[in-house]
């Protein structure tokens, strides 16, 4: 069916994700468009001589119409034989599309010789990702983007991993042990004094206690028979029927927070013993399920069969008396009934019978059967059953939605407490089903817990737990060495002191591993482990230090590398989990290297203007159309956002979907935002990223290697303030950034790059040497036949001597009186003095040539 555009009909209209992307006029076979098989892959002007035919021009006509429309950028004309393919919509370039080039093939013959052009042209892939613009840029001599040099200073596979001291293989046994994740399940102690309680982990404490003494409550009025007084059972068949509802809760929670540690916790230590005698735990794992949503009912049958017995009857299978009791009905049914006479001849012959037949029911029919187990627990042993479906959330909807409908059945037909951790995301999937919301009686809410509060928590335990194999007669027997653990007490004890250091005492850490986990609470005790077990955090050196009662001071910037380049000495692209290169998520596409930082702005501009609700997320299409105005083409940016939203940077608002091409709606995670600010100002992670991420520029990949090579603080600096101005000048190639209040957040990310770039050039006023700083001072004072001269430091303190030997850029041709230099501070006999000292003015050269 032809589409209507304007005036006219369109022949043949191409889309991608319902967008318009290629318009196809179509002449009759009869009709030439005057174009030879000598003009095969070759371009021609529009509006030139090789047009001239009628039915040509015609065409050319009618589809630059149509993609004016319809918002088409490509078009194409053909009889079937010939072929003309061109520009149809320009894009808002200011030039006549008549002006432009069109390729052309002037025969079947034509297209076969030279079917690469063709394919390149017109194929799926070269449209979807505009592949087909390089070859009218070209042809139109126009220069290209993209550039032969595309390098980074350091491939992925030239990483080493850093040799480190046996000690980190002592350390990685406490981190497994206690560090690992929250559950917790070879240690209940740990378990119940390392959970961190909330206002909202009480109050589900409190709640779900009330609602367990409730049901027992109600299981207890089963038990009341009055001795058979028909009042008395009237009471009771009233009680019975004025229970409004058994209970279904929902546990929800962020992904890590816990839900399953608050089950474990509530039952062993929250739940008084005096309830808690009166409950039966019926605990099925959905995470060990076949991950089939057509067979998860059979196999649930099979596992809650299985764990329900082990709950009524421990580990011996059920005597022939305990069936008789769950099957009494039937038993009796058939004593009076079909094998009476059997019974009264033979009653071993019927208990075999009846035996069968229960079998055979456990067998064919073990939703009865276990239903049948369920009431044994609520009539015959007066408790509650409590059924906890845990982890179903790591599933779909639909998988979800069948164990929900599963355990509810058993809600419907017997007193019981059924209890569903799930994700925040899963409740969030589940308002939107309406018959799912029917299911459940209340819902609770635990909130992730900070990751400091975490740690802490971890850390006085162990500290206890130090305590206590310290004061035991027996030492080298205590807890540490039943888990494995070799460390000394005093190792122990400088261990929990320097992760107080690093994670506690230092605010900052905590916050970047909470958001760089996304606040999953199990990532961030992953992320932790992998932070102590890195050499560039140093944990050897703090041991030594605080095992000699040394003062230590935790460099945040070795925490960060930690993070990022883990255990090998560059940025491992690819591996690390946590931490990505923002300035390189995809090279499929040649665009601006701050495209990345660019669509995270919009997006924390977007949060921050709507803290709470629907509201902060932002159409897919809408950030497009805004990257659009910025001149980034529609596949580009849809390529970024797909990188973004596999690696944690932005979420989905439905999280059941993970591709960006089946998303609606994102927002910026919080490790997004983590990412936008270390890749707007951190110094460490600019450093590690100018490392991995390719460059276009040869020049600039040759004085940053230069620069990298050297190692000391100014030329840190001086290669992050160089590699911040390519950011800059490789952006403005590519960006346009609208003069509107809405693009004001863009213009102002270039500014916060262009001040770290200007900070970078100033000496860092510092009390002590560091990654990045060290004390400087201008020499006031030389003597060239001595070969010294005479520092004063910024900050007026005392002068420093200063040998030329100490000096890496000294020349003889410049005189070094009146110059700054950068400096390390040494001593000999007679007091303090400069060495490894570098003159700061050399290294203003470094990046006046992309000026």
């Amino acid at each position: 069916m032809e589409t209507p555009a304007g005036n006219g009909y369109i022949d043949y209209r191409f889309t991608i994700n319902e967008l318009n992307r290629l318009i196809v006029e179509a002449k009759r076979h009869s009709r030439d468009l005057g174009v030879s098989e000598d003009h095969a892959g070759r371009h021609y002007k529009l509006n030139g001589p090789v047009f001239n035919s009628k039915h040509a021009q015609e065409g050319i006509e009618q589809a630059i119409r149509y993609c004016g429309h319809k918002n088409s950028e490509l078009a194409c004309i053909t009889n079937g034989r010939q072929w003309i393919i061109f520009i149809g919509n320009r894009r808002g370039d200011g030039k006549d599309t008549l002006s432009g080039q069109a390729f052309v093939f002037g025969s079947l013959d034509g297209v076969r010789s030279n079917f690469k052009k063709f394919y390149n042209l017109l194929s799926f892939e070269s449209v979807s990702k505009y592949r087909y613009r390089a070859d009218f840029q070209e042809a139109e001599g126009q220069p290209l983007r993209s550039s032969s040099f595309n390098e980074p200073l350091r491939k992925p596979d030239s990483r080493i991993l850093i040799p480190a001291d046996r000690i980190y293989d002592d350390l990685d046994r406490v981190m497994i042990s206690f560090f690992r994740d929250l559950s917790g399940d070879d240690d209940p102690e740990m378990r119940k004094a390392c959970f961190v309680t909330s206002a909202e982990s009480n109050r589900a404490d409190a709640s779900i206690a009330r609602i367990s003494e409730q049901l027992r409550n109600k299981v207890r009025t089963l038990r009341t028979d009055d001795n058979g007084d028909i009042n008395g059972i009237t009471q009771a068949i009233k009680r019975v029927r004025d229970m409004q509802r058994h209970e279904f809760i929902l546990l929800v929670g962020t992904k890590g927070a816990g839900k399953s540690s608050f089950v474990d916790r509530f039952f062993e230590v929250v739940l008084p013993k005096t309830i808690a005698s009166d409950c039966v735990l019926v605990r099925i794992d959905l995470a060990e399920s076949a991950k089939d949503e057509h067979g998860i009912i059979k196999w649930l049958d099979e596992h809650f069969l299985e764990a329900t017995e082990k709950a009524v009857f421990g580990d011996e299978p059920p005597d022939y008396d305990e069936l008789k009791g769950m099957y009494f009905r039937e038993y009796e049914r058939m004593r009076k009934g079909p094998y009476k006479h059997l019974y009264n001849e033979n009653p071993s012959e019927f208990k075999i019978r009846f035996g069968e037949q229960i079998e055979q029911r456990r067998e064919q029919r073990p939703h009865e059967y276990i239903v049948h187990l369920l009431h044994r627990i609520v009539h015959s042993y007066i408790k509650i059953p409590c059924l906890i479906f845990d982890n179903a959330d790591h599933f779909s909807v639909d998988f979800q939605e069948k164990v929900f409908q599963y355990a509810h059945s058993f809600y419907k037909e017997v007193l019981c407490l059924v209890l569903f951790p799930i994700t925040d995301k899963t409740s969030w999937q589940i308002s939107r089903q309406g018959a799912l919301e029917s299911f459940f009686t209340e819902s609770f809410f635990l909130p992730s817990p900070a990751p400091d509060l975490v740690l802490r928590k971890r850390v006085e335990y162990i500290e206890r737990k130090i305590k206590e194999d310290n004061e035991k007669p027996e030492k080298g027997r205590g807890y540490f060495f039943g888990r494995g653990i070799e460390l000394t007490i005093e190792d122990l004890k400088a261990f929990t002191s320097s992760v107080q250091n690093v994670f506690i005492n230092t605010g900052d850490v905590a916050n970047w591993i909470g958001n760089l986990s996304n606040h999953d609470i199990r990532r961030c005790l992953n992320l932790t482990r992998d932070i102590v077990g890195s050499p560039h955090i140093h944990v050897d050196e703090m041991l030594k230090a605080i095992t000699a009662k040394s003062s230590i001071q935790v460099d945040p910037n070795n925490a960060k590398l930690a993070m990022i380049k883990g255990k090998y000495d560059i940025y491992p692209t690819g591996l690390n989990r946590f931490v990505q290169n923002i300035f390189a998520l995809t090279t499929e596409f040649g665009t601006s290297p701050l495209l990345g930082l660019r669509i995270l702005q919009v997006l924390e501009s977007t949060h921050f203007q709507h803290a709470e609700g629907e509201a902060r997320f932002m159409q897919v299409s809408h950030i497009i159309e805004y990257c659009k105005a910025m001149n980034f083409e529609h596949q580009t940016v849809l390529g970024w956002l797909n990188n973004m939203l596999k690696s944690g940077l932005i979420l989905s608002y439905d999280p059941e979907r993970l591709s960006i091409n089946e998303v609606f709606r994102i927002e910026i995670s919080p490790s997004g935002y983590q990412h936008l600010i270390w890749g707007r100002s951190d110094w460490a992670y600019l450093e590690s990223m100018l490392e991995v991420t390719p460059l276009r520029n040869r020049e600039t990949f040759n004085e940053l290697l230069s620069l990298m090579n050297v190692g000391f603080p100014f030329s840190l600096r001086s290669a992050i303030r160089l590699f911040l101005h390519y950011l800059i000048f490789e952006d403005a190639k590519y960006s346009i950034i609208p003069d509107h209040p809405q693009y004001d957040d863009q213009r102002r990310l270039v500014g916060v790059l262009e001040q770290q770039r200007d900070q970078l050039n100033q000496p860092m006023r510092v009390s002590h040497s560091h990654r990045y700083g060290r004390p400087f001072g201008v020499i006031h004072e030389w003597y060239d036949e001595r070969g010294y001269g005479y520092i004063t430091p910024d900050g007026g303190s005392a002068d420093l001597f200063l040998r030329f030997r100490n000096i890496h850029n000294y020349s003889d041709s410049i005189s070094p009186i009146g110059r700054c230099v950068e400096f390390d501070i040494s001593r000999n006999e007679k007091g303090p003095i400069a060495i490894n000292a570098f003159f700061l003015d050399q290294t203003l050269k470094y990046y006046i040539h992309l000026s």
